[in-house]
């Protein structure tokens, strides 16, 4: 509590900071060390999204907890007609936009699953990030590109990266 009523000008970014912190968040989220950054960014978006909504807390289940590829790292064959870009693939399956939080035992039954598939399992997440791509009806390059910027946007206004 302390800290968040403390002001001094040492503890905020400057320019190229905030630019590599912007960047960073922009690359790809790859192997576990990436994993466990990954998490940890949508585990602080998603409370600030809670706590707009209703002053919830995510509870972060560090046992369970669990990230998601939306696009998975290995697709099934009917991923080929959102995807038929093998290169577009591999541009945007580690990125934030495509990564979502879920339960162990979602994620396992999410797979490699097909979007429609993976649909009902992102609708029940108790995480408001996860849950709003159940929205989406297809999920290709236009709507991974478009929850990335929305991420991208979302983190610098919650950690004032401006």
């Amino acid at each position: 509590q302390e800290l968040e009523k403390c002001e001094a000008p040492s503890l905020r970014l400057k320019g190229e900071e905030t630019a590599a912190v912007l960047k960073a968040l922009n690359g790809l989220f790859e192997r576990t060390q990436g994993a466990a950054r990954a998490k940890a960014v949508l585990w602080g978006l998603n409370e600030h999204e809670l706590r707009i909504m209703s002053d919830a807390k995510v509870d972060q289940q560090a046992k369970t907890l669990t990230l998601e590829h939306v696009l998975p790292q290995k697709p099934k064959e009917g991923w080929r007609e959102s995807w038929p870009d093998s290169t577009k693939w591999e541009d945007w399956c580690h990125r934030l936009g495509n990564l979502v939080l879920l339960n162990q035992k979602k994620n396992a039954a999410a797979s490699n699953n097909i979007f429609i598939e993976k649909r009902p399992l992102l609708a029940k997440s108790p995480y408001p990030l996860t849950r709003e791509l159940a929205d989406n009806l297809r999920w290709s390059v236009a709507e991974v590109e478009a929850q990335q910027t929305r991420l991208l946007k979302l983190a610098s206004r919650v950690w004032e990266l401006q």
